[in-house]
Order: C-alpha cells, then structure tokens, then sequence
C-alpha cells in the first residue's frame, strides 16, 4: 500500500485535521504525516487521480489545517489559500527584495514603489474575484 492509499483509509469526507493531530492518532512522527501529506497531494493531483477524496489547505506551517471535501466551499477555499499564500510570499520576499534593491540603487526607487503598488492591487483584486 502507498502512503497515499495509507492515508486514505483514515480520511473521511468533511473531516478536517491538523498534521499532528494525524500524526498522533496513526501512531506516527509529525514528519511522516507531512510526507503522507505531500503524497496524498501529489496522487490528486496526477492527471489520471484515483484518490477518492480531494484535500485542502487552510493556514500554513505547523498551523494547516487540512479539509477533506470536494464541495463548492471547498474550491473557495483552495483560492482563498492560493491568494493568501501569494500575498506572503509578496510581503516576505517580494517586499523585502525590492525595498533592498531601492536602498542600493535610489534611482530606481519608483520603479520598486510602482512594481510594490501593481502588485498589491492584484492580490487584491484576485481577491476581489473569488465568487
């Protein structure tokens, strides 16, 4: 059995689960719940899916939580989650990287700021643009 296939037997439509707790009740390490994890994302994935369930993530880091579900809520919050994980990575990297840039070089100062403020604008207006 793969461990995506090992996962899916504990999984159950509308059920939600954090890795630890995961780890905790299949009696494994928290790194072998992400892998099972990883796994199970990776076979849904794949264009010929045989997973019975579709996972999804809220939060991220030790504090994700995982959804099992394939509902209209669900596709939401697969968006929801891809547009907050843009907008961190912007303000984590991006930002940083760019206002470093400006400090080196000030004449490019206004291109960093107009690059900053496009930007902005369209993660709020992905958004903007959930249904």
């Amino acid at each position: 059995m793969t461990d995506w296939e090992t996962l899916e037997t504990y999984l159950q439509p509308g059920m939600s689960f954090n890795c630890a707790g995961l780890a905790q009740s299949m009696n494994i390490t928290n790194q072998g719940a992400s892998a099972y994890i990883q796994a199970y994302l990776d076979a849904q994935r794949r264009v010929w899916s045989r997973t019975a369930y579709a996972l999804r993530r809220e939060g991220r880091t030790k504090a994700a939580v995982w959804y099992v579900g394939a509902k209209a809520s669900d596709a939401r919050g697969v968006m929801v989650q891809l547009v907050d994980d843009i907008a961190t990575t912007f303000n984590d990297s991006a930002i940083p990287d760019l206002n470093r840039m400006a400090d080196l070089n000030p004449r490019c100062q206004t291109l960093v700021s107009a690059i900053g403020a496009s930007l902005i604008a369209n993660i709020n207006l992905l958004k903007a643009s959930i249904p």
